[in-house]
């Protein structure tokens, strides 16, 4: 097969929009979110701090200086790929509304950054887990794509998950 490399992410700085997906930097990883206004940031973290390992982790609502702890808001910024998939606002906000209450984390295999993408672009990934098992090789044929599908496998099979490509909020697992 091919080993097929994807445009790079683009974070940029400034002032959030209604169904933005945004980030902060936590130092060793990003916390993602959906915001909605100042008021109301939807993620998926700990209701009093973040948790990694997400023993107490579920879906919540909250205002944007909770999300940020004082770190500095990043916005992404979709390349054209992305934005071919991109849910419009009013469907991205509904949906993660619906999904206040859920539980399920799994740093792995399902956290917030797997649910800030689904929400906006129905695609179950979290970069940040692709980098530690999968490294971007430019050209170079490997197994790392192949490994890298059978952990999420693994995954699957643990926590649930389907392969539909419905937007619903039934599972806490964020599969689309």
């Amino acid at each position: 097969y091919l080993y097929q490399v994807e445009e790079t992410e683009i974070w940029v700085r400034g002032r959030p929009k209604y169904a933005d997906h945004i980030r902060v930097s936590r130092g060793l990883y990003y916390h993602h979110g959906i915001y909605v206004s100042d008021d109301e940031v939807i993620h998926f973290t700990g209701k009093e701090e973040d948790d990694i390992l997400g023993t107490h982790n579920e879906v919540i609502k909250t205002d944007l200086r909770f999300f940020l702890k004082d770190g500095t808001l990043e916005i992404k910024e979709y390349n054209s790929e992305e934005l071919r998939d991109l849910y419009p606002p009013d469907a991205i906000v509904s949906y993660v509304r619906a999904c206040i209450g859920d539980t399920g984390y799994n740093l792995i295999f399902n956290n917030c950054e797997h649910f800030a993408n689904v929400c906006t672009l129905g695609r179950h990934r979290s970069g940040q887990v692709e980098n530690v098992f999968q490294p971007r090789l430019p050209g170079i044929p490997g197994k790392e794509r192949e490994m890298f599908d059978w952990v999420k496998k693994i995954g699957r099979a643990l926590f649930g998950g389907s392969s539909g490509g419905s937007h619903s909020s039934s599972t806490t697992t964020y599969e689309p």
